[in-house]
């Protein structure tokens, strides 16, 4: 059953993408609180920065709870683990870009 939680939406500041300082360092313009475009193989989405201490190098945090970020577009549902033949739902490499 899906359905919409109306006090999800409330909270705007959790629909961010959480990424370290330094990985904001590595990207040249790129503050907190920019609007940013991340872009897979399969689709792109726009979200702002938010800096979180707590996550690791190399890696980004969106929320995929709100409807309107369609973080969906960024997977696929085609099987990348030859043994699993799981597809990439949790962990999607993506590409930053500032957005003007």
């Amino acid at each position: 059953m899906c359905q919409t939680v109306a006090n999800l939406d409330v909270d705007a500041a959790c629909k961010r993408a959480g990424v370290r300082r330094e990985e904001l360092e590595k990207a040249a313009g790129l503050c907190e609180g920019d609007t940013v475009r991340m872009t897979s193989p399969h689709g792109s989405v726009q979200l702002p920065l938010k800096i979180d201490a707590s996550m690791q190098r190399g890696y980004l945090f969106a929320p995929i709870h709100f409807s309107e970020s369609n973080l969906s577009s960024l997977m696929s549902a085609v099987p990348i683990d030859s043994k699993a033949r799981m597809p990439a739902l949790k962990v999607v490499p993506v590409k930053l870009q500032q957005e003007h």
